[in-house]
């Protein structure tokens, strides 16, 4: 995979074991996944590496209730009235 900042080219078992390098050296505690050729290569990653990570114990295997709003903010899954994304028409 590559993208905007160091690449990591190989297998999947390859790109797997240099993103948990990175983590357990303390460089990284997230990923953004930039592919050169999407959709296939997020396909790619997603069928062949995110196993890896999962059976390696460093990706979720499941998640937890309620939307990403109500897991890092709390309250509902939707902005409170007086939010200011309220003020835009978006229908």
């Amino acid at each position: 995979m590559g993208g905007f900042g160091y690449p990591i080219i190989g297998n999947p078992e390859q790109v797997a074991d240099k993103m948990i390098e990175w983590i357990e050296d303390g460089h990284m505690d997230g990923f953004n996944i930039f592919p050169l050729y999407p959709p296939s290569q997020y396909e790619d990653f997603i069928d062949l590496v995110v196993p890896i990570l999962q059976e390696r114990g460093y990706h979720k295997e499941e998640y937890g209730d309620g939307t990403m709003r109500e897991r890092l903010l709390g309250g509902g899954p939707y902005p409170e009235e007086n939010h200011i994304a309220n003020s835009f028409d978006i229908s």
